[in-house]
């Protein structure tokens, strides 16, 4: 007669393998398991109904996990979703006062194209990895050994701006990032350029905000160029790129609104995080109880 049940003969293996196969293996050098060494493992096992019954279980409840995190998936994409509505709000709000960033921008100038080799002495040289979480970080910085008139031509001040200027996502490409200043000079390579504004014109966590409106994403796909599966964005698209431009009071009001918004999201999204690490936690726990006639 039938004795044991597929399902929860897999079950049971793939929850208990190490605690069933590690022990053939200690003190051997043989690092792989064989037929006969899975042949020799004793298990105990419940009767046939009963494996049948946790099975059900086990399934039953994998399902309303799996519908969990489809859930909790969809909670994550319309949490982004939230701050892309609050600028794209934003953007048709002010479309009567719609210009050109040129209108405001002082410079517009790509990096420096020499890269550091090894481990040199000298002022940090951002690069794409730096900037590649929306604003920049100094965890792992790239130095570079630059002359005196590099670091002038290519080294950032408070309230500049930094695009990236190529990169194989259209989410990416031509994104601005704030530099809100350093204790020790910083510049940036040829991945980036880096903008400087007319304060009189431009707040520039404001011009930052927009450049991830709907409205300037879909400007910048349409204008960037497509090379070896890489879109780059220049100078020109940068100063043609739309923006509208209320007063200064209002751009500063628009970032505060904008921020209260990114901070609630950010609450959402750490919520998230730590709802998913308990859904990850908790099929392994159900399978460890299921085996332990906990069930």
């Amino acid at each position: 007669p039938e004795v044991c049940y597929g399902k929860y003969l897999y079950h049971l293996l793939m929850t208990r393998k190490n605690e069933l196969f590690v022990p053939l293996m200690l003190g051997t050098a043989n690092v792989s398991l064989k037929e006969r060494d899975i042949a020799e493992v004793e298990i105990s096992l419940p009767l046939l109904a009963e494996q049948r019954r946790i099975v059900a279980r086990i399934e039953e409840l994998s399902a309303q996990i799996h519908d969990a995190c489809a859930l909790r998936q969809q909670t994550s994409e319309a949490t982004d979703a939230i701050v892309s509505a609050g600028t794209r709000l934003v953007f048709e709000r002010y479309t009567h006062q719609l210009g050109k960033l040129g209108e405001g921008l002082l410079s517009c100038r790509n990096g420096i194209s020499r890269r550091p080799a090894g481990q040199e002495e000298g002022p940090i040289v951002l690069r794409l990895a730096d900037v590649s979480d929306g604003e920049i970080s100094l965890r792992a910085p790239r130095r570079g050994a630059l002359t005196n008139s590099e670091v002038e031509n290519y080294s950032l001040d408070p309230g500049d701006l930094l695009a990236v200027r190529v990169n194989g996502s259209r989410s990416i490409v031509g994104r601005f990032i704030q530099f809100n200043g350093e204790h020790e000079p910083v510049c940036y390579n040829d991945h980036l350029i880096r903008i400087r504004l007319d304060p009189s014109r431009f707040v520039p966590a404001y011009v930052a905000r927009m450049s991830s409106s709907p409205q300037v994403r879909m400007y910048v796909e349409s204008v960037a160029i497509t090379t070896a599966g890489q879109l780059t964005v220049n100078q020109g698209m940068i100063s043609n790129m739309p923006v509208p431009i209320p007063s200064l009071h209002e751009q500063r009001r628009i970032v505060a609104e904008l921020d209260a918004l990114h901070a609630e999201v950010d609450t959402l999204k750490r919520h998230q995080r730590e709802t998913a690490a308990e859904l990850d936690a908790l099929l392994p726990a159900i399978l460890d109880r299921a085996f332990r006639g906990e069930l």
